[in-house]
């Protein structure tokens, strides 16, 4: 699969690269009222409002802190399990972003419901130092209705 790996905090993460509309460096948030913690704001895209996810803390961490390196993430794609063919854009704060790449899939361990609490993470794939988790994002827009 090409993908897109990522990190936040200590985990490696990687997204399929055909979900990524763009890479952003530090992007103005609008804040949401009453929003659930992950969700972090909505960001003033050309032509409408999309919602931004913090990925660490639906990982169960600390957010991501405003720092050199850290990026949006604008995804786009099908959201799992929609009969009726819907699509969801969202951004998804991340502390680094590698280049697109390979990922290499032989020996990776898959979870068909995804991890314990985790249901967009469905497959471990090997790396070079730890594990990469491998985000589902049309899983993580189904569910996470705000998406």
């Amino acid at each position: 699969m090409r993908s897109l790996r990522f990190s936040v905090g200590s985990r490696d993460l990687a997204v399929d690269l055909a979900w990524v509309r763009e890479v952003c460096p530090d992007v103005h948030l609008r804040h949401v009222p009453h929003a659930p913690p992950w969700l972090r704001g909505l960001i003033d895209y050309p032509g409408t409002l999309l919602p931004a996810a913090d990925l660490s803390v639906l990982l169960g961490g600390e957010p991501v802190q405003p720092r050199v390196g850290a990026r949006m993430l604008l995804l786009e794609g099908a959201i799992d399990g929609a009969a009726d063919g819907r699509r969801a854009a969202f951004g998804l704060l991340v502390e680094r972003v590698d280049t697109p790449a390979e990922l290499e899939r032989a020996g990776s361990w898959t979870a068909r419901d995804g991890l314990p609490g985790l249901p967009f993470v469905r497959e471990v794939a090997a790396g070079s130092s730890q594990p990469v988790l491998v985000l589902v994002a049309g899983r993580l827009a189904a569910t996470h209705a705000p998406l």
